[in-house]
């Protein structure tokens, strides 16, 4: 069921979502780039709830030095 955009903010209110994606998201531009460790690829971070620079922070901070921190690389793998 799709909501207006009154339902949406009203959601976003009490909700917090932090996405993060190893492939940046085709056709919009609702994700932030960050470049984590000493890889060349970067991870795409986007957010509901929560201020995306918060967000993108909160990402940058996670432990591990790669790109995908330790607890999203197990989340990945948990997920296949």
């Amino acid at each position: 069921m799709l909501k207006t955009p009154e339902q949406n903010e009203r959601a976003s209110s009490f909700l917090l979502v932090i996405g993060a994606d190893k492939n940046s998201f085709q056709g919009t531009d609702h994700a932030t780039e960050l470049r984590r460790g000493n890889g060349d690829r970067s991870l795409y971070v986007s957010a509901v709830g929560v201020p995306i620079a918060q967000a993108v922070f909160n990402s940058d901070a996670m432990h591990g030095p790669n790109r995908l921190s330790t607890i999203l690389k197990r989340v990945d793998q948990l997920s296949r």
